[in-house]
């Protein structure tokens, strides 16, 4: 049996906002937080899983997003990184 090169699983909001993805080879959980429907807030977490429901979390990455114009992209905020093997972050 062929290993899966990717497998991931999506959340939506109410709005159908990306709210949750999890990508189940690299044990990553990515949540998305909206306000008026733009992206404002991104996490990372490692995650362990039990039948492909996470069973536990560490955050690793936090980003914060501050649009400040209807036609501009955003601009990075904040970024939190926790990761425990390197130090480029």
């Amino acid at each position: 049996m062929a290993t899966p090169i990717a497998h991931y699983k999506y959340g939506y909001d109410s709005h159908g906002n990306i709210a949750r993805s999890i990508d189940i080879v690299a044990a990553r959980e990515y949540n998305y937080q909206y306000e008026d429907g733009k992206l404002i807030r991104a996490t990372e977490a490692m995650v362990e899983f039990t039948n492909e429901m996470v069973t536990s979390k560490v955050i690793v990455n936090s980003i914060q997003y501050y649009h400040n114009a209807e036609d501009m992209p955003p601009v990075l905020l904040s970024a939190a990184c926790n990761r425990k093997c390197c130090n480029s972050c």
